[in-house]
Formats: structure tokens, C-alpha cells, sequence
């Protein structure tokens, strides 16, 4: 007999893993692209990914590259953003159980 707390699916898991792929790849990009004095990505875009699900990538991309962990607002919104995620996980599954 086997107990499921809950079922993910596939189609799921790949958009995660896709998502948190691009958001550290996108972190690395960026930490190039400001010491090459280029056109950098736009915070927005990782609020945005952070949000999605791409939360894992970007905590290791800052902590890895050391990008954006000096810019305090970054961090608070990461932050934030990261606790809705948990909220919103919790709301939804915890009724299931």
C-alpha cells in the first residue's frame, strides 16, 4: 500500500527546474554583464522569476556569483517574495493533509 502525502506533477517539476535554471544562469549574466559595463538585466525580471518558482536559483546565484547580496532592497523583496511562495504552499497543501 502506498501513502501519498501529495502528487507533483511532471509537467510541474520541469517548469521549476527550468525556471530556477534560467533565474541562476540570468543571475551569472548579470554579475558578467556589470563588470563589463553592459546593459544589465533588469531587476523586475528576477522579482518576477522569484516569484514563479525560481527562488532556489536565485538565492544560489547570489550566494554563488556574490550578486546583489550587498543591495539590501534586493534582498528585503527576494525576501518577501520568498515568504509568499511559502504562504501560498502552505494555504494550498495543508488543507489536502
Amino acid at each position: 500500500m502506498s501513502f501519498e502525502i501529495f502528487s507533483v506533477s511532471p509537467v510541474l517539476l520541469w517548469m521549476l527546474l527550468f525556471l530556477n535554471a534560467l533565474t541562476f544562469v540570468l543571475m551569472f549574466l548579470d554579475k558578467w554583464f556589470a563588470h563589463a559595463r553592459m546593459r544589465r538585466v533588469p531587476e523586475r525580471l528576477f522579482y518576477l522569476l522569484t516569484f514563479l518558482g525560481g527562488s532556489l536559483g536565485m538565492l544560489l546565484g547570489m550566494f554563488l556569483f556574490r550578486h546583489k547580496t550587498k543591495k539590501l532592497s534586493f534582498q528585503l523583496i527576494v525576501g518577501i517574495l520568498i515568504l509568499v511562495q511559502i504562504a501560498l504552499f502552505v494555504w494550498l497543501v495543508v488543507p489536502v493533509l
